[in-house]
């Protein structure tokens, strides 16, 4: 397992990430955080629960595990895009999406082990100022991204309802960058950076509740 994360960990930070002027702000751009199984239903996730999917994104759903049984679920998605400003840039790379485990502890107590991304920054944007005497050129740029290691575990209460809990340790790192180039030599250019580090920890709660309406039919509610 040690082996395997640490494969994931060098694909997250040797992949190509393609330009996105709103990573710029915040955390950068956050991840949908979603599986696979959920993004091939149209996004349903928080009542979504299978015996052969890994559904993160609500953690009482872990409860649907076969107890014969156990998962793994790893995923990369493809993107292509095409911004428009000044100019026309296009570009697409493979991002890998997650890793995860799922696993019967007993029929009340299932659990599942997980890494994925949390956020990404990758972002460039470059502005041109002219006068009649100078052009001032000022660039901007950065780089990093925030990753997430799980532990969930989802418990039965009664028939039909689960509660269950995700608890994730975040950790990171990503840099800011300003640039400002003129081409009058009595203008003072200036070049800054600032980086930070992220450590910390996040707790995710969910409930799920599902009534029989009819044979192999439910309805249900989650939170």
């Amino acid at each position: 397992m040690g082996f395997v994360f640490l494969l994931c960990f060098a694909t997250v930070s040797a992949q190509t990430l393609l330009n996105s002027p709103y990573s710029r702000f915040g955390l950068g751009e956050i991840r949908s955080r979603t599986s696979s199984a959920s993004v091939a239903m149209g996004g349903t996730s928080l009542a979504f629960q299978s015996a052969t999917a890994v559904n993160f994104a609500n953690p009482a759903s872990y409860i649907a595990y076969d107890s014969m049984a156990a998962l793994f679920d790893v995923a990369f998605s493809y993107k292509n895009q095409t911004l428009t400003a000044a100019s026309v840039q296009k570009g697409s790379t493979i991002y890998f999406d997650y890793l995860a485990f799922g696993l019967s502890v007993s029929k009340w107590w299932k659990t599942s082990l997980g890494f994925q991304p949390f956020s990404t920054m990758s972002y460039t944007i470059n502005t041109v100022e002219v006068t009649d005497s100078n052009s001032i050129t000022t660039s901007f740029w950065g780089e990093g991204g925030i990753n997430e290691l799980y532990w969930g575990n989802a418990f039965k209460l009664f028939n039909n309802f689960s509660i269950g809990f995700n608890a994730s340790y975040l950790f990171g790192e990503y840099s800011r960058n300003r640039k400002v180039e003129s081409t009058d030599n009595f203008f003072a250019n200036s070049n800054t950076s600032s980086s930070n580090q992220i450590k910390g920890f996040l707790l995710t709660l969910g409930t799920q509740y599902f009534v029989p309406v009819k044979d192999k039919w439910k309805l249900s509610d989650a939170d």
